[in-house]
């Protein structure tokens, strides 16, 4: 079991010069656990690992604001020019071996115009790995720079750091794109399924230079597969340009997400933030509402026009459909079947006219059969005649209401906008109300400058939109590119099989392409293979804690390693989710990669029950503290994370203990309990 044994700062950040030591209890468990209030500097911690082992700090809320590296009471210390170092050593025991990676960097002190101390970073820093064999007293090594690198792969793989180091409060970026990249990266290299990637390469290469040769003196083909190696160029590259596009918008959005969150926490701005919430959803819906009245708008006029350009056919079509109704061929009202009937019905019964109630006598019987005789058209054309006549009708009308209709419609437009431009105004004034709220310290000691996080995410929002659009466009392009490369490589291998009599090198080039197909089968299959054992593993942590039967079904997981959780009808809840169940589904997923991917490391944990609560908390404690017994776990907690129970839980398993600043509050103190 690989285990962290001690972590030694020097004039790092708040820790200062301290060290901390993680000697196992023996007692079954490898459990440790730190308690530390907030804006003790407890995260410090991961970025002092992460820092020492990537020369990167990825717990730091803003690294372009941030606090210089070196702690501020040593700096504030040092004279004018005078020179210190900054150095953070992790030690670690992997069974007989003892890794000692140390990171330090050398700071000078300068100033600032108004005489506040400034650090001046050396350009690099210096990295060495010491590897020692405890059952031998001379076996010491050390790998400085890029040769050390090797050993930070090997045990700390940079692509899922945060499988090993991770912050409890950044749930939103767990499940990005960018992280299931990484992932898969990883596990697949650990599977060794990026072999058989390179023996496909490989034989794919091979088989497409014997191609080459047979076909030499054949300038088509060597012509088609040019082709088609460019529309699968082509292709490629907009596929990767796009992946790119979506992995900085991933990044913006949680970027934009982390700063309206935290304009939110800030009392003075919360009002504020969902002030201007609310305005820019009532200008996204006068948008949606100005869009929809152009549309009908447009759609009123393209008819209107269309209808006005018939005019004059209408007003002649009515006419002599009147004029024929007034002469006799048809009546208006009722067909000359019916006034047979009618004339019939008389004559036998000698009945009342249906339409006026009155008797019928001899001449209205004679004007009756007048009107018979002089009805030329059948009814079918009759009743067509008097259909068409509405039809007409409503459509003159129609053309004689258009004005009337679109200037309702520019008047409603011209409410819209009016109500639009005050909206408008006060989202901008309500943005520089953020901005005027000028700049407050966070817990840390870190400064929260409101107008530059206003301004940034306003910038985010604008950033956001215009990739989504970029990639609606690389979307298309891709499709283009992957038909165009089909239709070639189809052509390309027709061509192949048509012209090529050279059968022993065609044997060859059956066989690579054969070898292909069956290891990219393996390759699927073992890929699969994977994702389920991570499915399954998952899904069984995730169960064991949140025991909640009846609300959650399954968990997925895509071909990029993105991780769904759905409810037992099968909807998707992932993004629905609580704050409690995404932390419990994060570190399920986590302990599942270090169970499938075979490593076996240390779990550093900030705030490990920040999220979660009552049962689950306990449930989650118990879970954490079980994974103990294989897996060294260390976690950073607040006091009110180390709750009573939980502290019940842990008393005798694991080794705990406090970090408080000193009375100046420039470093740490502590004690074991």
């Amino acid at each position: 079991m690989i285990y962290i044994k001690r972590l030694d700062f020097q004039n790092y950040r708040k820790a200062g010069t301290y060290s901390l030591s993680f000697d196992d209890p023996q007692n079954g468990y490898h459990m440790h656990g730190i308690i530390a209030e907030n804006g003790t500097g407890k995260t410090t911690i991961l970025n002092a690992i992460t820092w020492c082992l990537y020369e990167k700090e990825y717990q730091l809320k803003d690294e372009d604001r941030a606090l210089p590296i070196i702690n501020s009471k040593k700096l504030n210390a040092m004279s004018l020019n005078e020179a210190a170092e900054v150095s953070v050593k992790l030690t670690v025991q992997d069974d007989d071996k003892e890794i000692v990676f140390e990171r330090k960097h050398k700071v000078i002190r300068s100033q600032k115009d108004n005489g506040a101390p400034l650090a001046i970073l050396d350009t690099r820093s210096d990295f060495v790995v010491t590897m020692s064999d405890l059952s031998s007293s001379d076996s010491t090594k050390s790998y400085p720079n890029e040769a050390g690198q090797y050993y930070v792969a090997e045990y700390f793989e940079n692509s899922i750091h945060d499988f090993f180091f991770f912050d409890g409060e950044k749930l939103e970026e767990f499940f990005t794109l960018k992280k299931a990249n990484s992932i898969q990266a990883s596990v697949e290299a650990i599977a060794q399924i990026s072999l058989l990637d390179t023996v496909i390469k490989n034989s794919r290469e091979i088989a497409s230079t014997l191609t080459r040769k047979v076909s030499k003196s054949r300038p088509n083909l060597k012509k088609l597969e040019k082709e088609c190696d460019d529309a699968y160029k082509a292709w490629q590259e907009n596929k990767t340009s796009k992946r790119a596009l979506e992995i900085a918008k991933e990044e913006m959005v949680i970027r934009k997400r982390n700063i309206d969150a935290l304009l939110r926490e800030n009392s003075s701005s919360a009002s504020l933030q969902k002030e201007k919430k609310l305005l820019g959803e009532e200008l996204e819906r006068i948008k949606n509402e100005q869009t929809e009245l152009y549309k009908k708008k447009v759609k009123l006029a393209v008819r209107s026009m269309t209808l006005i350009k018939m005019y004059p056919r209408i007003i002649k079509a009515l006419r002599l459909i009147d004029e024929k109704g007034a002469s006799g061929d048809y009546s208006v009202l009722l067909s000359k079947k019916q006034l047979q009937n009618i004339l019939s019905d008389v004559l036998n019964h000698s009945v009342n006219c249906p339409l006026c109630g009155s008797s019928f006598g001899g001449n209205q019987i004679a004007h009756l059969q007048d009107i018979i005789s002089r009805q030329t058209v059948d009814d079918d054309t009759a009743y067509s005649l008097r259909s068409l006549k509405e039809d007409l009708e409503a459509a003159r009308a129609e053309i004689l209401a258009f004005r009337q209709h679109y200037t309702e419609i520019e008047e409603k437009e011209i409410q819209l906008q009016d109500i639009y431009d005050e909206t408008e105004r006060q989202y901008v004034e309500t943005s520089e109300k953020l901005i005027r709220l000028g700049s407050v310290r966070d817990e840390n000691g870190e400064v929260i400058d409101f107008s530059k996080l206003e301004s940034d995410s306003r910038k985010l929002e604008s950033d956001i939109s215009s990739h989504d659009q970029a990639i609606g466009a690389l979307n298309t392009v891709i499709t283009n590119y992957e038909n165009e490369y089909n239709q070639k490589k189809n052509k390309y291998e027709e061509a192949v099989k048509r012209e090529n009599d050279d059968a022993d090198s065609q044997k060859v080039i059956d066989t690579l392409h054969f070898i292909i197909s069956n290891m990219a089968r393996v390759k699927n299959s073992i890929t699969k293979e994977v994702r389920e054992n991570l499915e399954k593993i998952t899904w069984k942590i995730f169960a064991q804690v949140v025991k909640r039967n009846g609300v959650f079904g399954s968990i997925s997981m895509d071909e990029a390693y993105r991780l769904s959780l759905y409810d037992e009808y099968g909807q998707e809840m992932t993004g629905s989710s609580s704050e409690t169940e995404y932390m419990i589904l994060a570190y399920s997923y986590t302990l599942a990669i270090h169970e499938a991917s075979g490593h076996n490391c240390p779990l550093v944990i900030d705030s490990p029950l920040g999220r979660v609560s009552g049962e689950i908390r306990e449930n989650t404690a118990d879970m954490l503290l079980e994974t103990s017994r294989h897996k060294q776990i260390i976690m950073l907690f607040t006091g009110d994370e180390y709750s009573e129970k939980v502290r019940k839980l842990f008393e005798g398993k694991a080794v705990m203990r406090t970090i408080r600043l000193s009375a100046d509050n420039k470093t740490w103190e502590g004690s074991e309990i």
